[in-house]
């Protein structure tokens, strides 16, 4: 286990949900890496919310990415504190995504529901009518 401080791996039996979650970093880390912008409230409840990733789920593959076939859109959280902003715009350029920067955190969807929704809404309209649904 590598020993990163505020970061550490921890399995606890989560009493609000009965059920064991695991977590990589403490909630004061987390709310401030992740949860910036969300309440106090909020971030406790994300922080609870997490699971374990299923390792099964990463041994599947594909024949070719949905992103290569499809079109696609890309929302860049320019002050993220938990992925490079510039890993972003990095991976979204690879996509060929229509991206669009917003000013927030990594949990932009909390603090800009509104942007997240146009982008939604946008990408919507714009493969209504199109054979790559």
């Amino acid at each position: 286990m590598i020993n990163i401080p505020g970061f550490r791996h921890r399995r606890a039996f989560n009493q609000k949900s009965s059920r064991m979650v695991s977590h990589f970093c403490d909630g004061e880390t987390f709310a401030a890496a992740c949860a910036g912008q969300a309440s106090d409230a909020e971030s406790e409840f994300l922080f609870d919310a997490q699971v374990s990733v299923a390792v099964k789920s990463l041994e599947g593959r594909i024949k070719v990415a949905a992103w290569k076939r499809k079109p696609s859109w890309y929302v860049v959280a320019n002050g993220d504190e938990a992925i490079d902003p510039v890993l972003l715009r990095q991976t979204a350029l690879r996509i060929g995504a229509k991206t669009t920067e917003i000013s927030g955190g990594y949990m932009i969807f909390l603090s800009q529901p509104d942007a997240i929704a146009a982008v939604i809404l946008e990408a919507s309209f714009a493969t209504r009518n199109t054979d790559n649904n």
